[in-house]
């Protein structure tokens, strides 16, 4: 019984020091640093028409996420949609709105604040109340797909014969 108490103490003390450590970063001057807004290769701040891949334990494969102008997909090695959603980006936060796929919540919006490091993406949920969204985009380092190089030949000119 003792030691259940102590065990009880200690994880609401890591509980208390977790929360305070994520306010210190979004207070002003706490001298932390919060992590970079999104960058794309242009520079521009936006995950517009990018691609990044991650493992997912509950399934077992190799999942992407795929951003287009204005929606996104989260698809398994076979092709097998997880999530569709229409998206807004306003500065680093990400608003989706799902319309498809197997863990979709219909009428549920869900905000994410996204973080990119190099060519690794996190996104750090800000409020969802669908469990099922959150559990397939939160918690992972996606990493970035390169885009495919431009096809050969593409550039040449073709010699007239004549």
């Amino acid at each position: 019984m003792r030691w259940l108490f102590i065990l009880l103490v200690f994880c609401g003390l890591m509980g208390l020091m977790a929360r305070a450590y994520g306010q210190s970063q979004a207070r002003p001057g706490s001298g932390v640093q919060p992590g970079p807004v999104v960058k794309s290769d242009s520079g521009s701040k936006s995950v517009l028409h990018t691609k990044w891949k991650t493992y997912y334990l509950p399934i077992t494969d190799t999942i992407e996420v795929t951003f287009g102008a204005d929606s996104m997909a989260v698809t398994t090695s076979t092709g097998a949609a997880l999530l569709q959603s229409t998206f807004k980006l306003t500065s680093d936060v990400l608003t989706l709105h799902d319309y498809g796929g197997v863990n979709m919540c219909a009428d549920l919006a869900g905000t994410y604040h996204v973080r990119i490091r190099d060519d690794t993406l996190i996104l750090v949920m800000d409020e969802d109340p669908c469990d099922t969204r959150g559990g397939t985009l939160i918690a992972k380092r996606w990493i970035r797909v390169p885009a495919p190089p431009a096809a050969a030949g593409m550039g040449k000119k073709k010699k007239k014969r004549g």
